[in-house]
């Protein structure tokens, strides 16, 4: 739970007093309240539960939904004309006063309700029942305050949700608030099962504690703070409120011209940017102004130097690019390239990034594609990478773990959301970059980026003349020279920078007409796509169209993502397009549960705590909307049962666990919706760690597949390749005899050019074993058949037609058929091993590179390619041959 405060749109810390101590805002339990010297008070939880409070000299004189407080509850139902309403619904709706993204007027059709036997569940103890109960912890309140409302309404939103995501506890947390504002006693009704409290650090739960917190600006209650006790979250011993969070006292804010400032904050008095103050237990402010093509301007509630304009850069099929001074131009290089980056920023205050896409041929068109298409992009920015992939949907690896969207981190300073077929990784300052996971990527930038970017997408100064420019400076009118520039340089992999000239390929001539009639939709001045034809000039989306449709022979998925990159494009610059798909032109199927719509509100119909976990779009985009009874969560339509878990900004499917990073606890998303932690230690046979885009505790294992696909310790898969024998792990210390031994294996190349194993030795102090890919077994040179005892400690076996290798007190080799050598040592090895494998309990850092490069992190998403420089390192000894 966020504790925000906007007075006048921006952001306060509470507590604060206005006009003279006329009005006061402070903290009091879960609530914030705020108080007027005429005694109206109005409490909200940030949740679900509000209270508004009016002295008695308002009787008759009230209007709205709450009544119209005349003492005649028979005409409560009055809307804003003075007439009766009919229901509820229409009540709401004559006092609505603003339209926000996502809110409706209530269910699409008929609301969920309950059979009697569901109801019959919904009034006992479990749920409803306890708040009416004549023996349970509310009955002290009965008489202050009448429970039957309060079980009514908890019956009515249990039924909604059909007895899922404990809606039994908003009732009750609200019913439990009204009873202690009367001074009715409420015993302990929260259990670890039953409606857990969720405290942030430096806090805990208390049922009837002051409900006057004590803050940084001041070390004695609020004034107007006179409430009873209040149930809630309140700061542990030694620790006081600074805004939304308890911290010690050392660590508290500023108070400066009537307002409280957080430790480190950074703030713009007066309403202007003329100064840049920092709070750090004293507040410093030097002269500032707003640089080239900003203004100052609140924006999330938060004053500061806000761009004005920006900038788009659209990359499309073959790829396609559309720089962000609107040059157009083709390449279609398969390697991997800085799109954009922020360049020359110093002495600027803004943000640096860079946006990396990858492309690949376009196999999923052609068995031999002369053309390519985008198959990741990465955004690397605070310090975090982003990586979005091919057809991985709903998915984003954030810094090489995988992790569901929608995801918000940073305190909300970037967000990772789906917006109609796209995925989309936005920021605070205005970066956003949306890839629909198949055909088209674009990046926005804020308009006080002018000038300041670099790559494939431009310079972003609105010369279209010195487009192409290299990472020197220089200026280049060759194509394949400015793609080739920008690229980054990834070991061992084997990738083209794309043709020029008379090299690449063209459209046959003949068939262009049938491709032109198909794609003519685009610029057809009467169609569906008219009305962004002054927006946006569709001529080069039609040159496009033509292209890719051809290079794919036809095909109609090619159309009609071709056609959907001019869409959306304009869909992003807010155009209304009309409906353009039928069902014999490029239908669009949608998953179980939703419906294709052009203009999707998928907001509209939300599953419960989603809309807390990221903000809805403001605008609508071509998707499948749910159909009633069915929520968003995020990525598509559920059950209301089947919807997710949010918490600290991250998304949890129902059952769905994930580990801390150090690997001693385990968000558990329980059916409820709520989020449980659980207290957790990896076993003596695992290692905490990454491995293939998982955080958890993994077996200790070193493991090489067919192909040369190699997973040391840490979990970093990657490939070998050059053929060789290659010292796997070995005990550094050869005179540590009885424990000494060295795993090597031999890898050949194949006809495929992949490396196989082609021989696996283990060696112990006076016993050499060797096993062929045929799994022929030698020791000392001589054949064996197996099981075989060695030694008493050492022993071969084949089991399930994998061959093992052990000795108990240290090691594990296993062969399979596939050619699949997996090695296991013992903890009591930690710190004794060398070879490629690494150490056993790494550092973090095994390979020579770093991880906090967009390189690095764009190498995490996909197995590492080892180069031979680091192989060369582990090299064995020549092997003799029996």
């Amino acid at each position: 739970m966020i504790w925000s405060l906007l007075i006048n749109g921006e952001l306060n810390n509470l507590p604060v007093t206005l006009y003279n101590n006329k009005l006061q805002l402070y903290k009091s339990g879960w609530f914030a309240v705020i108080a007027s010297d005429f005694g109206v008070k109005v409490s909200y939880n940030w949740d679900s539960v509000s209270f508004v409070t009016v002295p008695s000299k308002y009787a008759g004189a009230m209007c709205g939904m709450c009544g119209n407080y005349n003492h005649r509850p028979d005409d409560d139902l009055q809307m804003k004309d003075g007439r009766q309403a009919a229901s509820a619904k229409e009540l709401g709706q004559s006092w609505t006063v603003a339209t926000v993204p996502g809110c409706v007027h209530g269910c699409k059709g008929p609301c969920p309700d309950c059979n009697i036997t569901q109801r019959d569940l919904y009034a006992t103890n479990k749920y409803c029942g306890i708040i009416s109960d004549v023996t349970g912890p509310f009955r002290d309140c009965h008489a202050e305050v009448d429970p039957a409302g309060f079980f009514q309404n908890c019956l009515y939103d249990v039924c909604l949700y059909q007895g899922s995501k404990d809606m039994q506890c908003k009732t009750l947390t609200a019913y439990t608030a009204a009873c202690q504002e009367k001074g009715a006693t409420v015993d302990s009704w929260r259990t670890a099962d039953f409606c857990a409290s969720q405290c942030k650090e430096g806090s805990h739960y208390e049922l009837c504690a002051s409900s006057c917190s004590l803050s940084c600006q001041t070390l004695t209650p609020s004034a107007g703070c006179q409430a009873p006790c209040s149930e809630g979250c309140f700061c542990d011993s030694g620790f006081v409120l600074s805004g939304d969070q308890c911290v010690p006292l050392a660590q508290c804010g500023c108070q400066y011209l009537g307002r409280y400032y957080k430790n480190g904050q950074v703030f713009y008095p007066n309403g202007l940017c003329q100064q840049e103050c920092t709070c750090n237990s004293t507040v410093k402010c030097v002269e500032f102004t707003c640089g080239p093509y900003e203004k100052c301007a609140v924006k999330n509630g938060v004053r500061s130097c806000q761009p004005e304009g920006q900038g788009v850069c659209s990359i499309s099929g073959d790829p396609h690019y559309r720089t962000f001074d609107n040059t157009t131009y083709d390449f279609q290089g398969t390697c991997t390239y800085t799109a954009a980056q922020g360049c020359h920023l110093e002495g600027t205050h803004l943000t640096p990034f860079t946006v990396a896409v990858e492309n690949e041929k376009w196999y999923g068109m052609l068995s031999n594609p002369r053309v390519s298409v985008a198959k990741l992009v990465a955004v690397e920015v605070y310090g975090i990478t982003l990586t979005l992939r091919k057809n991985e949907i709903g998915m984003v690896m954030l810094n090489g773990i995988m992790v569901n969207i929608p995801l918000t981190i940073l305190n909300g300073a970037v967000q990772v959301y789906q917006e109609g077929l796209y995925e989309v990784i936005a920021t605070d300052f205005g970066l956003k970059v949306t890839y629909d996971l198949v055909y088209h990527v674009t990046i926005t930038v804020p308009g006080n980026y002018h000038g300041k970017t670099c790559g494939l997408c431009g310079n972003f100064n609105d010369n279209k003349e010195d487009e192409f420019q290299l990472p020197n400076g220089s200026l280049t009118k060759d194509l394949l020279t400015f793609g080739a520039a920008w690229k980054v340089i990834v070991p061992g992999v084997v990738c083209e920078d794309g043709c020029s000239g008379d090299q690449c390929p063209q459209c046959d001539k003949t068939k262009t007409p049938v491709f032109e009639k198909d794609c003519s939709i685009i610029t057809d001045a009467n169609g569906p796509f008219a009305v962004c034809h002054k927006v946006i000039n569709p001529d080069s989306y039609f040159k496009d169209c033509v292209f890719d449709t051809c290079m794919a022979m036809g095909d109609r998925i090619m159309l009609c993502n071709s056609i959907n990159a001019y869409m959306s494009d304009c869909q992003n610059f807010g155009v209304n397009i009309l409906k353009w798909r039928t069902p014999t032109f490029c239908p669009f199927s949608c998953p179980a549960n939703s419906h294709y719509q052009v203009c999707a509100e998928t907001c509209s119909s939300p599953c419960p705590g989603l809309s807390n976990a990221i903000s809805c779009p403001s605008t609508c985009a071509e998707a499948c909307a749910c159909d009633s009874g069915f929520y968003f969560n995020g990525t598509g339509c559920v059950g209301l049962e089947q919807c997710s878990c949010y918490s600290d900004g991250h998304t949890f499917k129902i059952g769905e666990t994930l580990m801390t990073e150090d690997c001693l606890g385990v968000y558990i998303c329980q059916a409820s919706g709520v989020v449980l932690f659980e207290s957790v230690t990896c076993t003596t046979e695992e290692s905490c760690g990454v491995k293939r885009g998982v955080q958890g505790c993994h077996p200790k294992q070193c493991q090489i597949q067919s192909g040369g696909v190699f997973t040391p310790f840490d979990g970093q898969s990657g490939h070998i390749t050059a053929s060789g024998s290659y010292e796997l792990v070995n005990v550094c210390n050869q005179s540590l005899v009885s424990e000494w031994f060295t795993v090597v294996v031999t890898l050949e190349e194949e006809k495929t050019s992949l490396k196989d194993m082609v021989a696996l030795y283990v060696f112990f102090e006076d016993v050499a074993i060797s096993v062929s890919d045929k799994h022929e077994v030698r020791v000392n040179g001589k054949k064996m058949t197996l099981p075989s005892l060695i030694k008493n400690n050492i022993s071969v076996k084949m089991s399930d037609k994998t061959l093992f290798i052990e000795r108990k007190s240290n090691l594990r080799v296993s062969f399979s058929p596939s050619l699949e050598i997996t090695v296991a040592v013992s903890d009591n090895m930690a710190g004794k091993l060398c070879g490629a494998c690494g150490r056993l309990f790494p550092s973090g850092v095994v390979f020579r590179a770093s991880r906090n490069t967009i390189l690095t992190a764009l190498l995490q998403t996909r197995e590492f390619t080892y180069t031979q420089q680091y192989m060369s390192d582990w090299i064995a000894p020549d092997i003799p041959q029996w």
